[in-house]
């Protein structure tokens, strides 16, 4: 499967709808490739201006659409191709991947959460997709300690097919990158807070409101104080910098 990298304001998006992302995820496994599979969206776009290593990562990864914004900003930029199919947050995904797994029986571990969330996330996949061997360690460990070397051991000795990395960003994406040489996955993915998602843990908006981009509304709604800058400020610093490198 060939993948249609684009450019866009110094990083990469990789237009593809569920179903591609899907095929492109069983080929990868079923070819015994390595790949990584990250997400861009305002916030990403945005640390990507603050962080070179962050952009780094970006370019040399299959980069998911996620969010309404990012399709807007590539049909601005001249790809008129990126449509609405092509937005895939993992609230739209999260179903489909884990039946595609389930109908598979692929090896998934999950990597992020926290500790007291590790026996219902368990239970959550048990129930629902019994075919797919799961396994799930919370991601509030300390870096470069014996504790993650365990961990990075843990990974290893189950051989997973897919490791899910939901440890927020960029956190995720520095750890992925740091590790992923060590790692013994075909895919790894960052996924943020997909499996508190769909556990209930955190509370999932409309998934209209997502197809008009206004889930950073009900999210700042719900938690105001949590999300003030990332939506009220960051926007408007992106905004420059956009402004700003369109006129370099």
């Amino acid at each position: 499967m060939e993948l249609n990298h684009l450019k866009l304001y110094g990083t990469r998006i990789t237009p593809l709808s569920i179903d591609e992302l899907n095929e492109f995820t069983t080929k990868t496994i079923s070819e015994s490739g390595k790949q990584q599979i990250l997400s861009l969206n305002l916030h990403s776009l945005y640390l990507q201006f603050k962080s070179p290593e962050l952009n780094r990562i970006q370019n040399q990864s299959v980069m998911r659409i996620d969010g309404m914004p990012i399709v807007w900003l590539a049909n601005q930029q001249g790809y008129k191709s990126v449509n609405g199919h092509h937005r895939v947050t993992w609230m739209d995904w999260k179903e489909a991947f884990f039946d595609m797994c389930n109908t598979n029986g692929f090896r998934v571990f999950y990597l992020g959460s926290k500790p007291e969330l590790k026996e219902q996330i368990e239970h959550y996949i048990e129930e629902n997709y019994a075919v797919i061997s799961f396994k799930c360690n919370h991601g509030y460990f300390q870096l470069n300690s014996p504790e993650e070397e365990e961990l990075l051991l843990q990974i290893n000795q189950f051989k997973p097919n897919i490791l899910l990395v939901g440890m927020g960003m960029p956190r995720q994406e520095y750890w992925i990158d740091s590790h992923a040489a060590r790692i013994n996955a075909n895919l790894i993915m960052s996924c943020g807070a997909a499996m508190e998602y769909m556990v209930g843990y955190v509370k999932e908006p409309p998934r209209w409101m997502g197809r008009l981009g206004l889930e950073w509304l009900f999210r700042l709604v719900e938690k105001p104080r949590r999300f003030f800058h990332r939506y009220l400020v960051e926007p408007w610093i992106l905004l420059y910098y956009l402004i700003t490198y369109k006129n370099k």
